[in-house]
């Protein structure tokens, strides 16, 4: 069959092809279909009529017995269905007579339960027992509303409850007033909620506000007399944060102890609105006892006298103490502290109140932007202005007064400043509010950057020249007393620097506490600490200017030596005698120069003074030694006279010598090898931290004389 498939495939090559053997195909099959249809016709015919009868005959019989068995099953399923219709219909029959029958009972129950709680009423109101009998008429109440519907035999009980009710309103209106006449506060607390059973909640609230008012106002009425008599009636002195701090005290132990009874005898709505209610004492109480303080300290006039002052306007017969100020500020900053957490917490109880509704925000503003609320931030705006002025007056006065502390290297004016303006800081961020905290802050970094840097500028003129001038001209002779002061005022610039960065160190620290709860509050102050930072980096440079031209003008009495040093001659050959006179001298030079300043500079300032000179001194002497050329023998004196001075003036400081002349000691190493090719194992040592370059090495091999161009370009350095 392949090679057929095969032999029909051989022969196709054009579409003709393919076209001719498509027709001969189909050709074919229709003679074979003739074929078979003539086959079948001749004798298939008696073979199906043989069949068909055959089948007929099995499959009547079969057909007729099927056909009984299907009537016989819709006979069976009529019967079924009309029987599950009959039991359906008794059944629903029997679920309304149920149904009727539970209504029944039901009612019936009701009319019981509403008799027991009638009966129940009138018992307790002949018992004079008036919470029995409130209860009994709420409970009268709710199962009306449960059973819902009218009939007459409901309506005659409505009736009759209703007059027992007036019974019970009266006597627990009479108990209440009797309980608030006497001030006997279990009974107010046990008779103020039955208003809520009896569904009078507005009139208990009513009742509530008015009994807590009159305590709350009774015991500020005697604060406030206090305040303005001067003295409590035990005869101690009253002061503003004591009156207020007692009003919002009262205030809230009232909310407190009554929140969860409003929400439990009148509902969440009643208890919220009960908690706005009470939180008005305070924004009538509270709010008289700041006006009173804001007119008694004068707090207008002085805040206009000082933006007079702002204006250039105030004399000095005006000029407000900085120091009559400082008891305000706390005054201030304590009452709008307490006040502020008294608000938080009548929020808190609010929200508590009102679960697990959510607390409107109207509710929320009439709060914060009550009389109470107002006032605060009036308060607040007083601090601030207040605290600002504080600010500038007292670093002025520090700086006018500021004297030399004896056995202190500084002047008073720096521990004092920066005392005053920690402490301002710290005011501030315990107010625990952002925009005040971010305007001190502020005043903070102006008072440095402007007012105490001028100071220390002014001061500083001159400073560090007339400071080397007072060098003794000896070991043995003493400095110039004068030299004290100079040093005083360098090494408050010095500390003054370090100390702007622990002020913003700590002030960040106490910010990072108080603003956890707020990022958006805490980034803003960190803006404004993050000025401190300018200011101090502005601070250090003007220090380090000062130390540069202190070790400047000491330098200048160094340069002799140096020059000795530029003029010495390092191609020396054995029998040529070695003058390393010069480092003994400049170690001795710079001890008489220097050593004097260490008893009168901070430590600190110190030692950034000999990093300074020495760092001047390896300046000059790597540029002489690029200058010079060198023989092995003056190569090595190079490195001799290099590791003297490192001894030598180790003794002076404790700054690191070998650090300071690292990188010339490994020039003079260099120039001391023996062969050019030397350099390549020396270079190689894994021991060393090389700061030379290989252009570097280059170089200085080129310094020496004994060096062939060709040997030098023949050394292989990898650094």
């Amino acid at each position: 069959m392949s090679h057929s498939r095969a032999t029909v495939t051989a022969q196709i090559e054009t579409l003709a092809d393919v076209d001719r053997l498509l027709r001969e195909t189909v050709a074919t099959e229709q003679k074979i279909d003739e074929e078979l249809e003539e086959l079948l016709m001749s004798q298939g015919k008696d073979v199906l009529e043989s069949v068909t009868t055959r089948l007929q005959q099995v499959t009547a019989d079969r057909l007729s017995k099927a056909l009984e068995g299907v009537h016989e099953l819709s006979r069976t399923t009529r019967e079924t269905a009309d029987m599950a219709d009959a039991v359906s219909f008794k059944i629903r029959n029997v679920d309304m007579k149920q149904s009727r029958v539970r209504e029944a009972l039901r009612r019936i129950d009701g009319i019981q339960d509403r008799v027991r709680a009638i009966d129940g009423c009138k018992k307790a109101i002949d018992a004079d027992d008036v919470g029995v009998a409130v209860g009994c008429v709420s409970q009268f109440w709710d199962i009306v509303e449960e059973s819902g519907g009218e009939d007459e035999e409901m309506e005659k009980q409505r009736d009759m409850m209703k007059r027992y009710a007036k019974i019970c309103e009266e006597r627990v209106r009479e108990k209440t007033r009797e309980a608030m006449e006497g001030k006997n506060h279990d009974m107010f607390t046990t008779y103020v909620q039955m208003f809520g059973p009896l569904r009078l909640q507005k009139e208990g609230l009513k009742y509530l506000e008015e009994y807590i008012g009159g305590l709350v106002w009774a015991r500020a009425q005697q604060e406030y007399d206090a305040l303005v008599d001067g003295f409590s009636l035990t005869g101690a002195k009253v002061t503003y944060v004591d009156a207020l701090s007692n009003v919002l005290k009262d205030v809230a132990q009232s909310i407190d102890e009554y929140v969860e009874v409003m929400r439990d005898a009148f509902g969440p709505e009643y208890a919220l609105e009960g908690v706005h209610a009470l939180h008005k004492e305070a924004d009538v109480r509270g709010t008289r006892v700041l006006k009173r303080f804001i007119e008694e300290k004068g707090l207008v006039k002085m805040c206009s006298q000082i933006n007079n002052r702002i204006d250039g306007s105030m004399t000095q017969d005006t000029l407000i103490d900085a120091r009559k100020v400082e008891p305000l500020l706390m005054d201030l900053l304590v009452m709008c502290t307490r006040g502020e957490e008294y608000i938080q917490f009548v929020l808190q109880c609010m929200v508590d109140a009102a679960a697990p509704n959510d607390v409107s925000p109207s509710l929320e503003t009439s709060v914060r932007g009550g009389d109470f609320g107002s006032s605060l931030r009036e308060i607040l705006s007083y601090y601030i202005s207040l605290e600002e002025y504080y600010v500038e007056e007292s670093v002025s006065k520090a700086i006018e007064i500021d004297e030399a502390v004896h056995g202190s290297l500084t002047s008073s004016m720096v521990d004092d400043s920066f005392y005053i303006l920690l402490s301002s800081g710290k005011r501030a961020l315990s107010t625990g509010r952002a925009p005040s905290t971010v305007a001190i802050l502020n005043q903070i970094n102006t008072v440095i950057s402007s007012l105490y840097r001028s100071s220390l500028v002014k001061k500083l003129q001159g400073c560090p020249s007339k400071l080397a001038s007072c060098a003794p001209s000896s070991q043995q002779e003493k400095y110039n007393p004068n030299a004290d002061k100079y040093a005083i005022i360098m090494n408050d610039v010095d500390l003054s620097a370090s100390y702007i960065d622990k002020l913003r160190a700590q002030l960040d620290d106490i910010a990072g506490r108080v603003f956890a709860s707020s990022s958006n509050d805490y980034e803003r102050v960190r803006l404004v600490l993050a000025d401190l930072s300018k200011t101090s980096a502005d601070m250090k440079k003007l220090a380090e200017q000062a130390t540069e031209q202190l070790s400047t003008s000491i330098m200048s009495k160094l340069r002799p030596i140096l020059d000795a040093f530029v003029a010495n001659s390092y191609e020396l050959s054995d029998d040529e005698a070695v003058n390393d006179g010069w480092s003994v001298s400049l170690i001795q030079a710079f001890e008489q120069a220097f050593t004097w300043l260490q008893n009168i500079l901070s430590p600190e300032l110190y030692d950034k003074v000999i990093e300074s000179s020495v760092d001047k001194i390896v300046s000059r002497m790597e540029a002489s030694v690029a200058q010079k050329q060198f023989s092995q023998l003056g190569g090595l004196q190079l490195e001799k006279d290099v590791r003297s001075l490192i001894i030598g003036l180790s003794e002076s400081t404790t700054v690191s010598m070998r650090d300071k002349f690292s990188r010339l000691q490994q020039i003079a190493t260099v120039l001391g090898v023996e062969t050019a090719a030397e350099a390549t194992d020396l270079i190689g040592d894994s021991n060393i931290a090389w700061k030379l370059t290989s252009l570097d090495v280059r170089q200085m091999l080129n310094l020496r004389i004994d060096f062939s161009q060709s040997d030098i370009a023949s050394v292989k350095l990898h650094i």
